[in-house]
């Protein structure tokens, strides 16, 4: 198996996924609200509920595109790290809060929880096979 073109694919997944969600979230505020179930303040609440996620969707797309242009496997080290805090507070947030099933849920967590190990897996993999 090419887990170099598996790694691509999912780049490219990542890519088109979190422009989705770029867009949502800075042109369907209303949309976006109750995808997130949140409801920012009155002050500047929304001008925070667009920057923070933003910036975050932002950087991870930068970082996929920087892979697509280089095949340099530090940028994936990168996407690793993201996941994992993402992980962790995830978790935190769900020990604190409990889990409640929404749309965002069954969208978000999956990719959430599994990006770290399914990226670090693949880029083992393309590291043993560029040893041999």
């Amino acid at each position: 198996m090419d887990y170099s073109k598996v790694l691509r694919f999912l780049i490219i997944f990542m890519i088109i996924s979190l422009t989705g969600l770029l867009v949502l979230v800075n042109f369907l505020s209303e949309l976006a609200f109750e995808f997130y179930d949140i409801y920012p303040g009155e002050s500047h609440g929304f001008i925070n509920f667009i920057s923070y996620p933003s910036i975050v969707y932002l950087f991870t797309i930068i970082l996929g595109f920087k892979y697509l242009g280089t095949n340099n496997l530090e940028h994936i080290n990168t996407l690793i790290i993201i996941f994992i805090l993402f992980t962790v507070m995830r978790t935190y947030g769900i020990l604190v809060d409990g889990l409640n099933i929404s749309l965002f849920v069954i969208i978000a967590y999956p990719a959430e929880f599994l990006g770290a190990p399914v990226f670090y897996f693949i880029k083992k993999k393309i590291e043993n096979s560029k040893n041999y």
